[in-house]
């Protein structure tokens, strides 16, 4: 099933279309993104093709794809950054914004496949695998019987401006950290 997301409200409704999709199998979480830009308005950073492939910081300053992950029911949740150039970043919290240290070891990588395509017409595709580590909270989540998710694109314009597109919004401002528009998901559900 393929996902809408939405531009924050206010931003331009001219602008890029993204839709996703969401599918377990085995140990892992697939993420697929399909956005359309006929006007070729997003700037894609780095050269996408270099595949960096490495942890990188502040991911959402530019153009990049963001998936929260939690149990049903609980507190904690995970944020899975990922930018066109395959850099990376994930996060752990214990509640709302407040990290937890113990989620990404030196040299962990959550991302076991990564792919990213632009083509000449404006549209492109992301297709992101995330692995459960053997014994990892990631791994316990995965198995649970229901999740809650958010998936989100943050898209830095050529023109400087930013659009804030996901699933569901919680007020006028982007913040997709805010459990209020997380989705319930069953692990045996396809998105």
């Amino acid at each position: 099933m393929n996902l809408i997301l939405k531009p924050i409200p206010g931003a331009p409704e001219d602008g890029p279309k993204v839709s996703a999709s969401l599918t377990t199998f085995a140990s892992e979480l697939i993420l697929r993104f399909q956005v359309e830009d006929p006007s070729h308005q997003i700037d894609w950073g780095e050269d996408p093709s270099a595949s960096v492939n490495n942890r990188g910081q502040d991911l959402w300053k530019k153009t990049c794809f963001e998936l929260f992950l939690s149990r049903a029911g609980s507190d904690i949740y995970h944020e899975f950054n990922w930018a066109p150039n395959g850099a990376w970043d994930a996060f752990s919290f214990k509640s709302y914004r407040e990290k937890r240290d113990d989620f990404v070891s030196a040299g962990t990588s959550f991302f076991s496949e990564t792919a990213f395509e632009l083509n000449p017409n404006g549209s492109a595709a992301a297709h992101i695998k995330i692995r459960s580590l053997h014994g990892s909270r990631l791994q316990f989540l995965i198995f649970t019987l229901a999740f809650e998710f958010q998936i989100s694109m943050v898209m830095k314009l050529k023109n400087g401006e930013t659009i804030h597109s996901a699933l569901r919004h919680s007020g006028e401002k982007p913040d997709f950290h805010k459990r209020d528009a997380f989705i319930v998901f069953s692990s045996n559900e396809i998105l």
